[in-house]
C-alpha cells in the first residue's frame, strides 16, 4: 500500500492510475486522502512502514507503528553538506556547478541534495561569488521557465 502526501493530488491520482493499471492490485494498493487518512492508515498492522518525508511526520509514523511494534523504515529530512576543500581551487568552476546543480536538480526534492557548503576559507570569496554568478546565470528567470519545477509547500 502506498499512502502519497496530500500536498500532491494530482502526482497522487497519476500514482493511483499507473498502480491501478499496471501493477497487480492484489499485491499494490494506493490509498489516497488528508490527514485524517493518514491517521487511519496509521491504526492498521503492518507487517513493515517505510516512510518518506519530515522528521515531525516521522515521529508519527514510528508511533503509530509502536503500537503494534511493526518495524519502521524512516527516511527523514536530513541535512547534506557540500564540502569544498583547498584543492578545488584549480577548478572551482567545476565544484560550483556541481553543487548548484545537485541543490537546484528536481527543485531541491531529492533526499541527498545539498543543504550548506563547508568551504575552506582560503577559496570561500571566490566560490560564493562564482555561486552567485552561475545562479544568477541559469536560474534567474525560474519562474517564467516551465522547465524548472515547482515545490508544493515548504
Amino acid at each position: 500500500m502506498v499512502k502519497p502526501s496530500e500536498l500532491a493530488p494530482e502526482t497522487s491520482a497519476i500514482m493511483n492510475k499507473l498502480v491501478t493499471n499496471y501493477l497487480d492490485p492484489e499485491c499494490f494498493k494506493v490509498i489516497e486522502g488528508g490527514p485524517d487518512v493518514s491517521k487511519a492508515v496509521g491504526e492498521e498492522d503492518f507487517d513493515v512502514v517505510f516512510f518518506t518525508g519530515s522528521t515531525e511526520k516521522g515521529k508519527l509514523v514510528a508511533q503509530a507503528a509502536a503500537k503494534h511494534l511493526t518495524p519502521c523504515i524512516l527516511e527523514l529530512g536530513g541535512k547534506c553538506p557540500v564540502v569544498v576543500s583547498n584543492s578545488a581551487k584549480a577548478n572551482l568552476d567545476f565544484a560550483v556547478h556541481k553543487t548548484v546543480t545537485s541543490k537546484f536538480g528536481n527543485s531541491g526534492q531529492t533526499c541527498i541534495a545539498p543543504d550548506y557548503a563547508l568551504v575552506h576559507e582560503s577559496i570561500h570569496d571566490d566560490y560564493v561569488a562564482k555561486m552567485k554568478e552561475f545562479v544568477e546565470k541559469h536560474y534567474s528567470d525560474a519562474r517564467n521557465h516551465n522547465e524548472t519545477g515547482r515545490v508544493i509547500s515548504q
